[in-house]
């Protein structure tokens, strides 16, 4: 082969490479997709955002007041001498204190708790007739009360004690200390005293009522009781 025949089959080889393989042009395009790829960070999927827990709903218990009241508990009915409890309360004595003041009296001292006893008397009869109920007693669970050691305390209103006559009424109320009991233990009170009199004797069995106060009920001091109650 001559000189002139080799120079043709290198250009010939040279024209091939460069027509097959990609160009400047190409490469360099090529290079730089790569190069975005690359720095492009790959997707990842959008969070689903989840609902936001709502706080549980607390109540805190409102804590009783440390008292007890029931309305209209008895009445007893000597031939048209009627005697009504129309209310008794028991209550812890520093309650009462911040309510309406007083229990300061030595006759109060050692009593955790105190209460009062609401009296309606009506002598409906044609003759005058006798009956003494702040004398007589108030039994509170076990713990027995005389209430003749109150009856010259302020918190006495309305005496109820002594002669009714013919068509007369009375509300009145007292008040006492009660040693010797815990409010959360109050289960029952028993209100004792001499049956009424007229000028022939007793008209009756004395006066005797047991209440059970075990359920710590709560009556609201009614109108025509509040309206008498100082």
């Amino acid at each position: 082969m001559n000189k002139r025949s080799i120079l043709i089959w290198v250009g010939v080889l040279i024209l091939a490479v460069s027509t097959c393989g990609p160009s400047e042009e190409e490469l360099a395009a090529t290079s730089l997709a790569k190069t975005a790829a690359a720095a492009s960070p790959t997707p990842s999927p959008t969070p689903i955002p989840s609902p936001t827990p709502r706080p549980t709903a607390t109540s805190t218990p409102i804590p009783p007041n440390p008292i007890l009241a029931y309305n209209y508990v008895a009445e007893v009915d000597y031939d048209g001498f009627t005697i009504t409890i129309a209310r008794v309360l028991v209550s812890e004595k520093w309650y009462m204190v911040n309510a309406i003041g007083g229990f300061d009296e030595v006759v109060y001292d050692g009593s955790y708790l105190v209460g009062e006893i609401i009296f309606t008397i009506e002598n409906n009869t044609s003759e005058s007739i006798t009956v003494y109920p702040t004398f007589g007693t108030v039994v509170v669970n076990s713990m027995r009360v005389d209430l003749s050691d109150f009856v010259l305390v302020d918190l006495v209103w309305n005496n109820t004690s002594g002669e009714y006559s013919p068509g007369s009424a009375v509300t009145g109320g007292i008040w006492f200390g009660i040693p010797g009991v815990r409010f959360n233990d109050v289960n029952r009170m028993t209100i004792a005293f001499d049956a009424p009199r007229n000028e022939d004797g007793a008209l009756g069995e004395d006066f005797y009522v047991e209440i059970d106060l075990t359920i710590h009920p709560w009556n609201p001091l009614p109108p025509e009781l509040r309206a008498l109650n100082p």
